[in-house]
């Protein structure tokens, strides 16, 4: 018989230990640090959806950074990578949809074409009364005009006799209505003193003169030809002292008033021929008075457009001046 078998089996021995052996844990902040990393990951997420990059200046860094880092490989870019995320397919794309951006455009195109079209329509009124204020003072350079011619006409009937013995020449230019006194027989050659003869032709000018209120300037002319004299020492003195002889003559007994009268002298500086004959230096030998209108409220700018309809013309042949009495202003007045 085996001792061993004969002893009773004894219970294993128990550990009165307090606690089982615990395991290991992890720090607490763990738990803190990865929820923050969680936040900050999704807070990048939403601005790189919402975000708008651009192309231009994307290429721009992935290529510094393709230097800085050393790649080699150099592929070509032909689009943005983008991603899909969870936001972008529940809710919205950072980008608005192309349907929504044209619709965007169209309104936004149509308020703008709004706003051209009611300056395109201020701009049309403003040009509007700009042309109508033009017609009408057009309109009233048209009756100016018509005005002065008419009065040229009654000159020239007034001074009919005087035009016939070849003592005196009636024009226009423009709104000046001209009434030219020729040398023959009203001067004496290098003299500024009218000869008795001529006395008359001035006398009857000084009846035209009287009938309009108008204001006067007695320009005068002589020719090429150097004059010094104890009493002249060119011929601006004897052109202006001729002008002023003129002059004194028509204010004798008060007709007209001398505030009204302005007296020129541009010795030869305006010839009618330029030719150096004796033809040439008897006819450019003269004293103008030139009948100007009063401010009848047109500008002038207006009269010389009217004038540029007429298409007045003074063109130069054979050296004299043509057109400034002989031009016809029918046309422009039966309009």
């Amino acid at each position: 018989m085996n001792y061993f078998e004969l002893q009773p089996s004894q219970p294993e021995p128990i550990c009165e230990c307090d606690d089982p052996p615990a395991e290991k844990k992890m720090p607490a902040w763990v738990v803190t640090f990865a929820d923050l990393m969680s936040l900050l990951m999704c807070f990048f997420v939403l601005i790189l959806s919402f975000s708008d990059p651009d192309p231009k200046q994307y290429k721009e860094i992935a290529g510094s950074m393709a230097d800085a880092f050393g790649v080699q490989l150099e592929v070509p870019v032909k689009a943005i990578p983008k991603g899909t995320s969870f936001i972008q397919q529940e809710f919205s794309s950072g980008r608005p949809d192309q349907q929504a951006e044209n619709e965007m455009q169209q309104k936004t195109s149509d308020v703008a074409q709004k706003q051209l079209d009611m300056q395109d329509g201020t701009n049309k009124i403003i040009e509007a009364k700009k042309d109508a204020l033009l017609l009408v003072e057009l309109l009233k350079a048209k009756e100016l005009i018509k005005k002065v011619a008419n009065q040229e006409k009654e000159i020239i009937q007034q001074l009919e006799q005087e035009i016939h013995n070849g003592a005196v020449e009636v024009g226009r230019d423009g709104l000046k209505i001209i009434i030219r006194l020729k040398n023959k027989n009203s001067f004496v050659s290098g003299s500024a003193i009218i000869l008795p003869n001529f006395i008359p032709v001035i006398s009857q000018v000084r009846q035209v003169l009287a009938n309009y209120d108008a204001n006067f300037s007695i320009a005068g002319h002589t020719d090429d030809t150097p004059i010094e004299t104890p009493q002249f020492r060119s011929n601006w003195d004897l052109s202006a002292a001729r002008a002023v002889s003129v002059t004194q003559e028509l204010l004798k007994y008060n007709h007209l008033e001398p505030r009204r009268f302005l007296v020129i002298g541009h010795a030869d500086t305006k010839p009618l021929i330029l030719q150096k004959t004796e033809a040439a230096r008897e006819k450019n030998r003269r004293v103008e008075i030139i009948i100007e209108p009063n401010d009848e409220g047109v500008p002038i700018t207006a009269v010389d457009r009217a004038l540029k309809i007429l298409k007045k013309d003074v063109t130069k042949k054979n050296g004299e001046r043509k057109g400034e009495f002989s031009y016809d202003f029918g046309k422009f007045i039966a309009q």
